[in-house]
């Protein structure tokens, strides 16, 4: 049983962060990230952790997808305990995706060689400077593992406490090809959308809603991770999912997401990653918007629309980093954050 936890949202710009601190009886102490922002943004992690959680450790990394403002602080951690492999901050497990596990030559047009196109594939996971994550993981012998729902026995840990809720992997197999520009699928004309049939609620942005879904396939491939700590409170990490993921969900992990006390808003509020469908089945009281400006990607047609549902919405961009505390002391320096 998990007798306090702690939920905390850095504020490290146009990029994701969170960490998920807690005490369960029978496990002990756990830290979980969730995403680490961008290479720089690893030393802010690890900091804040080191300071807050007096830990020098991460017992599991979630990296939801490929794009680097996600995936780039775990190569910087990971590079670090390569150069300290004994005194340094570690990552303890590495939860995420490899693309090039899921493709083949034959899926792909120009490509006859299946080294070749893994490759290519895992080449999603390399910094501007020739870093790659799964690489650098493997180097300092950090256990990897897939991030997927397999529907009926999703993957979980503790108790159940933290739970993969998507993407199922035949879903993720129709998204890699196109991870890169590099490699072009063939067509297919295999239908994988889930059929569950559901009652979403009405409308409630009409321009929201006629904006379109998000084309990014990398945001697409993420996953979507939920942590109930076992006190009917449900907190949900969508990475920068859009509508076609959350469409794509199987019907059983789709509905645990209903009636979340807390929401990650995907892609830091870009109208392309939520709908009025989507805030209406989710039903979040609380959504948080990591992000750097409206200018950017938050946009005002999302906040309006989850406060319009009645949500209470914060941003890193207006109150820095956001921590939900449940069971642990105060701490030096924190105040209640501003509601948008």
């Amino acid at each position: 049983m998990i007798t306090k936890y702690e939920i905390d949202f850095l504020s490290v710009k146009d990029a994701d962060a969170i960490l998920i601190h807690f005490v369960d009886d029978v496990y002990g102490e756990r830290i979980i990230a969730i995403d680490a922002g961008r290479y720089s943004d690893g030393d802010i992690v690890s900091s804040f952790v080191e300071k807050y959680y007096k830990r020098n450790y991460i017992d599991i990394a979630v990296c939801t997808h490929c794009d680097d403002d996600h995936y780039g602080g775990f190569v910087k951690i990971i590079e670090e305990q390569i150069k300290y492999p004994v005194t340094g901050f570690k990552i303890n497990s590495l939860w995420v995706n490899d693309p090039g596990a899921f493709v083949e030559a034959s899926d792909v047009k120009y490509y006859r060689s299946n080294a070749n196109v893994k490759i290519e594939a895992r080449s999603v996971y390399t910094l501007y400077d020739g870093k790659n994550l799964l690489e650098l993981a493997k180097q300092a012998k950090v256990p990897m593992r897939d991030v997927f729902s397999f529907g009926g026995a999703p993957w979980s840990v503790y108790n159940g406490a933290v739970e993969i809720l998507g993407p199922t992997l035949s879903y993720y197999k129709t998204l890699v090809p196109n991870l890169r520009h590099a490699l072009e699928p063939y067509k297919s004309d295999e239908d994988i959308s889930d059929d569950t049939s559901m009652e979403y609620g009405n409308c409630i942005s009409p321009k929201l809603d006629a904006v379109g879904d998000d084309t990014s396939t990398h945001n697409q491939s993420s996953a979507i991770i939920m942590f109930s700590p076992g006190d009917g409170n449900k907190f949900i990490f969508m990475g920068d999912a859009g509508r076609d993921a959350f469409n794509n969900m199987l019907g059983s992990d789709r509905n645990k997401m209903q009636n979340a006390l807390v929401l990650k808003v995907p892609h830091h509020g870009s109208k392309y990653n939520m709908d009025s469908t989507m805030i209406n089945f989710i039903n979040p009281t609380i959504a948080v918007v990591s992000a750097e400006s409206t200018e950017k990607y938050f946009s005002p047609l999302v906040k309006n629309a989850l406060k319009r549902k009645g949500v209470f919405v914060y941003s890193t961009m207006n109150s820095g980093h956001l921590w939900y505390n449940h069971g642990f002391e105060e701490r030096v320096g924190y105040t209640s954050a501003d509601i948008m």
